[in-house]
């Protein structure tokens, strides 16, 4: 499969503002602007790169390769997803215990929930990324299987969204009678919120998938594409619906189309994004509980995200040595 240098790229840079969302600088205009399409962004990439590689088996008629390829991308998602989890579970349980005051038993079981519905857990807030893109994808091989075209697949993923978007405004509301309001009781102990990869990653994904299928086409009306960037760009800021599946759209377009000759330090940027994505919630953790008076926004930020480069740099230059090589785990 191609790779795309941009991507790499693209990924590197956006894992720091994952860590402005996590330390609160996500206030600024400039940051304030980028923070809300960081994760949709992950998704529509993640949704991208999986159509390159499904493609070559869908042009020659390999619906039983098309399945495996989906089948090893969960595989992966989830030892990813589960590694990470085992890693978060002392500051898992001491949030639930410590912080919140529960026993050993109910923050198992908050524990168990959160791992196989939310995604999340106390101070390991990126990995409902990884629980959300395994459903999407398992979502969108069912489709397949059911011989849905990626065009489909699109259209399914934004009907899911809108429902996702009612139900969490009937979420908001504080007392509701009947079977809605048993459904909404039932559902809202189990899933805790609708950030889901079927209301929300699901979405995103497909719209991946889309452009991965229609990238030449696109790509030939260029013009066109950009200036559709700009037109998103200001429905973006009032904040429309779907504004930002198709910002994520025409700047992942534009992404693609630049193209950056092959360098040793593209795969490098690739790992350290990841890295810096699923570690800097550590470093995070230690200045709220041990250096309370490093105030969040701009001081947390530029402590975190240097602590989670220099961190994620130094577990890559170990993976070079043979007796670490186990390290290569935390990228999947």
């Amino acid at each position: 499969m191609k790779h795309y240098n941009s991507i790499d790229l693209l990924k590197f840079f956006m894992s720091f503002f994952v860590v402005a969302i996590h330390t609160d600088y996500d206030h600024t205009f400039f940051t304030g602007f980028i923070c809300p399409l960081v994760v949709p962004m992950f998704f529509v990439l993640s949704g991208f790169l999986l159509q390159k590689k499904m493609s070559v088996y869908i042009s020659c008629g390999n619906s039983n390769c098309v399945d495996w390829t989906i089948n090893m991308y969960i595989v992966k998602l989830l030892k990813l997803y589960f590694l990470w989890t085992v890693l978060y579970l002392p500051l898992t349980f001491y949030g639930s215990c410590i912080i919140e005051g529960n026993s050993l038993v109910r923050a198992f079981a908050i524990f168990c929930r959160n791992v196989i519905f939310v995604g999340e857990n106390y101070m390991s807030w990126p990995l409902w990324y990884l629980l959300a893109l395994v459903w999407a994808s398992f979502i969108v091989k069912i489709l397949i299987k059911w011989k849905f075209t990626i065009e489909w697949i699109l259209t399914c993923g934004l009907c899911f969204t809108i429902i996702g978007w009612g139900i969490n405004n009937i979420l908001q509301v504080e007392h509701m009678d009947g079977i809605c309001g048993n459904f909404i009781y039932v559902y809202e102990k189990i899933f805790s919120t609708t950030r889901n990869g079927l209301f929300v990653g699901f979405g995103f994904v497909a719209v991946g998938l889309f452009l991965s299928k229609w990238q030449d086409f696109f790509l030939k009306h260029f013009a066109w594409a950009f200036f559709m960037t700009l037109v998103s760009a200001i429905v973006y800021l009032y904040g429309l619906p779907f504004s930002k599946h198709l910002l994520c759209f025409c700047t992942l377009l534009i992404v693609i189309s630049i193209k950056l000759p092959d360098r040793n330090s593209f795969p490098w940027y690739r790992k350290m994004s990841t890295l810096i994505y699923f570690s800097h919630m550590f470093f995070v953790a230690i200045l709220i509980h041990f250096f309370p008076e490093i105030h969040t926004g701009l001081p947390q930020f530029v402590l975190a995200a240097i602590s989670a480069f220099v961190f994620s740099y130094i577990v890559i230059r170990l993976m070079e040595i043979p007796s670490f090589f186990f390290l290569k785990k935390l990228l999947g």
